[in-house]
């Protein structure tokens, strides 16, 4: 049976937190960086898949970052210097064995529906199943990456073939339009890089980092906190409407943006691009 308690532990201290409003780039990708465990911990919450055993193994990094939340600013994690890269030999090759892969079993299917019936269908030389004609259809029609959607739920790169015969003005023009295009196919957000001082001060001001600490310590030792009694340790009596409304609909959403592999990537990069002279921000 699930333990519960009503109001924040008391040896939860905000006050360590003011370090924030200090901080830049390095820092706040130091930090967030150190806590990119947390998403795979509150996404296995989520689903209610979070075990025992898997709760156990962080234990006593809960209770550590309660009380020396920001101890560290270790040392950042090597990253690749862009976004884009070659497909390397080992992810080409890893494509030949998601045959044997069952999340992929519908995608094979078209594979070999195409393979049996495709020039007939695509000639409408013979009539087929219903089916069939659209598994064809589909398969030639689709993108690879819509095929790691379906079958993983997400998508982490996005791989094209270029035709560098091409002028260079032509190719800018074209790939520009392909990232339109596919972020919006995608469901993916335009993104604005750079990453200003006014936001970092907005993650503070927002109290985007204590809520992640808190809330990880909380799912970890099975407590429960009430977004009231959180928003009032944060916000020392701010008022805004409802009762700990503002940690659920706000708060909640911005801070596990923050340690998505998407925000922590874009976080590097851009620390690596202008990590030795950072450019004036407005």
């Amino acid at each position: 049976m699930k333990n519960s308690i009503n109001s924040v532990p008391d040896d939860f201290d905000i006050s360590i937190y003011d370090a924030c409003a200090s901080w830049d780039l390095k820092d706040w990708v130091a930090e967030l960086s150190a806590r990119s465990f947390m998403s795979y911990v509150f996404a296995k919450e989520r689903e209610g898949r979070l075990t025992d055993e898997l709760r156990s193994s962080y234990v006593e990094q809960a209770e550590l970052l309660l009380q020396m939340p920001l101890r560290s600013l270790r040392p950042l994690s090597d990253i690749y210097l862009s976004p884009l890269m070659d497909q390397s030999a080992e992810e080409f090759f890893r494509g030949h064995r998601v045959l044997s892969d069952p999340r992929y079993r519908a995608w094979v299917q078209r594979m070999e529906d195409t393979e049996k019936y495709g020039d007939l269908v695509e000639d409408g030389d013979l009539e087929f199943d219903e089916d069939i004609c659209r598994n064809v259809h589909e398969y030639l029609s689709s993108p690879a990456w819509k095929v790691h959607r379906d079958s993983l739920g997400q998508v982490k790169r996005f791989f094209i073939g270029v035709d560098l015969n091409a002028s260079d003005d032509y190719l800018v023009k074209q790939f520009r339009s392909w990232i339109a295009k596919t972020r919006a196919e995608a469901n993916i957000e335009p993104k604005q890089w750079l990453f200003s001082d006014k936001r970092f001060e907005k993650w503070h001001k927002e109290r985007l980092l204590p809520y992640l600490d808190l809330t990880f310590w909380a799912i970890i030792n099975r407590k429960k906190i009430k977004p009231a009694d959180m928003e009032e340790s944060f916000f020392e009596g701010r008022y805004f409407g409802v009762p700990g409304e503002h940690v659920t609909k706000k708060v909640a959403k911005e801070a596990v943006k923050l340690i998505s592999d998407e925000t922590l990537y874009a976080l590097n990069v851009e620390l690596r691009t202008y990590g030795c002279g950072m450019p004036e921000k407005s």
